[in-house]
């Protein structure tokens, strides 16, 4: 999946430690686990209202950070996490031991025939494929997902420079090629998913969204591509 899962098996044993050293100063990487654990929550109350259970792929899983945080997600049905680092994969099989409806696995062959997410995550993930293998993890992705089941992309702003300053001295960011929005968009419009939603986010960090000057800053600036990353949603159609 990685262009080299080398940089990731270096640091599963204290990714969020590590992590926190190449943030600006006073910014947690806990900051940005709360934010997306939330927001996959909230959209499947949303985008996937009417589904009553939620299977879901999470590409580029890491060390099973996310999975911990929806552990108690009443709505969760089977999750699977899905990367090719060996330490992150063993890390996140021993966080979750205890639960049996979340499993991690190294490859997609090895997710079951019967498991179709109606849920996919790829959350900062797909800066690290190589650009050559980009179409083929997409069309991957996409055939699994049943139809109007969600898709998400969340990456990293090229077009913002502290963003790129951060990338740039990231040890486990070396050697990544960053997609930008309308490269996003382009890939899973070929593979002929409906883009649903599309913003930039995290303008300042997510601590500070909690307030109200921030929290408008980020609703009203979201066309711009000021923030830090970017989201987008996608939705397969219906064969009907």
């Amino acid at each position: 999946m990685t262009q080299s899962n080398i940089s990731f098996d270096g640091f599963a044993d204290d990714y969020e430690k590590h992590h926190d050293n190449y943030l600006p100063l006073g910014v947690r990487s806990e900051e940005f686990l709360r934010q997306k654990s939330v927001f996959v929550k909230n959209l499947s109350n949303e985008a996937l209202a009417s589904e009553s259970s939620i299977n879901l792929l999470d590409f580029g899983c890491g060390t099973g950070r996310l999975a911990e945080s929806l552990i108690n997600w009443k709505k969760l049905g089977t999750y699977y996490g899905l990367d090719d680092s060996q330490s992150t994969i063993d890390e996140a099989r021993e966080r979750l031991s205890s639960q049996n409806n979340f499993k991690f696995v190294q490859n997609f062959n090895e997710i079951p025939n019967d498991f179709r997410p109606n849920l996919i995550l790829a959350l900062n993930v797909f800066h690290h494929v190589s650009p050559v293998l980009r179409e083929q993890k997409a069309q991957e992705l996409t055939n699994l997902l049943v139809p109007n089941g969600v898709l998400v992309l969340w990456e990293h702003n090229p077009w913002n420079p502290i963003t790129r300053t951060l990338v740039k001295i990231c040890p486990f960011d070396k050697g990544v090629k960053l997609l930008t929005k309308t490269t996003g968009l382009n890939l899973f419009r070929r593979q002929l998913l409906e883009c649903i939603d599309q913003r930039f986010l995290n303008i300042t960090p997510p601590s500070l969204q909690r307030l109200a000057f921030f929290k408008y800053l980020e609703k009203n600036l979201n066309r711009y591509p000021l923030g830090a990353q970017y989201r987008l949603i996608f939705r397969k159609k219906s064969h009907d």
